[in-house]
């Protein structure tokens, strides 16, 4: 089959292995009192045009959504320290054009080029745990795990195990079957797991256990600042705007460090023989990303990222041609675009419905959305120790050659979680590089001025909340 239908299948398999985004942040976002209606037009508007402008723009097959673990982390942070969601919203929007800033002046390729394997593996491995730790709560076992009071009933947690097996069959099983026979129609159908793993925890509530549904959400509003700009001025004070700016640093540099998905991935972009030709690819959608997450918060949503689902479209490819071996395989701009056609396609339905006075489909509910989140958490974490496992081992199969210390940062992070959230455990695994490489006197670890630089955000993060945050 030629390149263009094998591009084509590649973006219809990535928006159903991202789809779930669409519902998932609206329920997400709500819990810090935003209108779930207003957060999933911006979801696919931000989606779609994103992703689409990155096709087109850059040539790249990289996807993109607001980011799953941020928002988490976002509704988890404003609730904590009595933050109204508006004036978290700047502080995304702010921090979204310093984002922009740092990748225009080329300061965001030099960080990432700087950072060593061992805190990309940190950060990622940390987003992974926050969605864990969220699905698990959606659950009601994470309060139970602090010490607190959890629903622990058969119903709930029936349902989280079909979910998980549910997502299993179709990620493992049915992709397997894929691959073995050399079929892009079975592996879209299991690309569709994480939204039918939903829709049939949904109906199963619908029918059987009503008491789990969400009330259905009323279309209130278009776009999410209809009517509350003008409250922005009694809202903001200095010590909101303190507080925020901790949790705008903690998402500057996780927006850095995230790359898993992003044009800097070879098998993404497989390095070809013109290296100024694939880095200028690089930094034209590191651009065109950029400025995607700054404009998220204004559309009414947390900044964007690349997914790591992206990783889904080469492989998709692979099987369209009957290649059967892992080479990377370049591919153009036209999956994104699909990816980003599509996410407007729904957000246009959803705004019919709007326009006409309708509720917005029943959103579904915590119960339906908790293995997702835990089986896409288990995702990042799989795909970032791989990674990880290739960047800290010269040799990857002998493990004698393993430099055990570069694991710590992570372990820090996701041991830490739990306890004190993702800003500090994050900022404490980042700290614990520097003093390893300190304790073996590397250095040229302290002397490398961007990696200093994002180490440097870690703690002023750290140093901002404790000051003013009022959960210290």
């Amino acid at each position: 089959m030629n390149k263009r239908w094998a591009e084509i299948v590649a973006g219809m398999s990535v928006f159903s292995t991202m789809s779930y985004i669409m519902f998932v942040n609206p329920l997400i976002l709500s819990g810090a009192g935003m209108s779930a209606s207003a957060v999933f037009f911006a979801t696919c508007l931000v989606a779609g045009l994103g992703s689409i402008l990155l096709g087109l723009g850059a040539g790249t097959p990289t996807a993109l959504a607001p980011a799953m673990g941020l928002n988490v982390f976002f509704v988890e942070y404003i609730k904590a320290n009595n933050l109204p969601w508006q004036v978290g919203l700047v502080i995304c929007a702010i921090t979204g054009f310093l984002f922009f800033l740092l990748t225009v002046t080329r300061w965001r390729k030099r960080i990432v080029d700087a950072l060593p394997q061992a805190i990309i593996f940190a950060v990622s491995t940390a987003i992974g745990t926050v969605l864990l730790e969220a699905g698990l709560r959606f659950v009601g076992i994470e309060p139970a795990l602090m010490g607190g009071k959890a629903r622990f009933d058969k119903i709930a947690l029936g349902l989280f195990v079909l979910g998980l097996a549910l997502l299993f069959l179709f990620d493992v099983v049915v992709k397997e079957i894929a691959r073995s026979r050399q079929s892009t129609s079975i592996f879209l159908v299991a690309s569709l797991g994480p939204i039918l793993s939903i829709v049939v925890l949904t109906a199963i509530c619908h029918f059987f256990f009503p008491t789990y549904l969400s009330p259905p959400i009323r279309a209130d509003k278009f776009w999410i600042w209809q009517g509350e700009i003008e409250k922005l001025s009694s809202l903001v004070n200095p010590q909101m705007l303190a507080t925020g700016l901790a949790m705008g640093v903690v998402i500057l540099y996780v927006l850095l460090a995230d790359i898993v998905g992003t044009a800097r991935n070879p098998q993404l972009v497989p390095r070809g023989d013109d290296a100024p030709a694939h880095e200028a690819k690089i930094e034209r959608a590191f651009l065109w990303e950029s400025a995607a997450s700054a404009l998220s918060p204004v559309a009414g949503t947390t900044p964007t990222v690349c997914y790591a689902e992206n990783l889904v479209g080469p492989m998709v490819a692979r099987l369209t041609r009957g290649d059967s071996t892992d080479r990377p395989v370049a591919l153009g701009g036209l999956p994104a675009v699909i990816v980003g056609g599509l996410f407007l396609l729904f957000g246009a339905i959803g705004y019919a419905a709007y326009a006409r006075g309708g509720e917005m489909s029943e959103i579904f509910p915590k119960i339906a959305i908790a293995p997702t989140l835990f089986y896409i958490g288990i995702y990042i974490i799989a795909q970032s120790l791989r990674e990880q496992v290739a960047g800290v081992s010269s040799d990857a199969g002998q493990l004698r050659n393993v430099d055990f210390t570069q694991w710590v940062p992570a372990a820090i992070a996701i041991t830490l979680i739990p306890f004190v959230r993702l800003d500090y455990a994050l900022g404490l695994g980042i700290v614990s590089y520097f003093l390893i490489a300190v304790g073996r006197r590397q250095w040229d670890v302290l002397a490398n001025g961007p990696l200093f630089v994002f180490a440097l955000l870690a703690v002023f993060a750290m140093a901002m909340k404790l000051m003013f945050a009022p959960d210290g």
